[in-house]
């Protein structure tokens, strides 16, 4: 579970580092995008070393000076986002915030379908 979303949230551009201060999960890879100005966007994980059933992310809208405090230092101001954020429930929610831009390839692969049916009826 937190391999999956690790790995979507670094395909969306987020960044990692660790979190030295317990600010979310003390010593646990945090992840981070930078919303506006010194706005973010953080992920952090829960129980990595546990249970899968117990695994996942919560996620948080916080306030730092930059982005290398972040991990390091407390945050300014920190509010949740989604505590037990769901990747397939939440996907919606955390659009309203990052922009995500669908697969491409989908509709690439249509349009060469189209193209090639095209071309046969003529």
């Amino acid at each position: 579970m937190i391999a999956k979303g690790k790995q979507k949230l670094l395909a969306l551009g987020f960044k990692e580092t660790l979190d030295k201060v317990g600010d979310y999960n003390e010593g646990t890879t945090i992840y981070y995008y930078n919303l506006n100005k010194n706005k973010y966007m953080i992920f952090n994980t829960f129980n990595d070393n546990k249970k899968l059933d117990f695994q996942g992310f919560d996620s948080w809208i916080c306030l730092y000076n930059k982005p290398s405090d972040i991990g390091t230092k407390s945050a300014i101001n920190k509010k949740v986002f989604r505590l037990s954020f769901d990747f397939v429930n939440d996907w919606a929610l955390l659009r309203e915030h990052i922009p995500i831009q669908k697969s491409s390839t989908k509709q690439s692969t249509m349009r060469l379908s189209l193209n090639s049916i095209k071309k046969k009826i003529k």
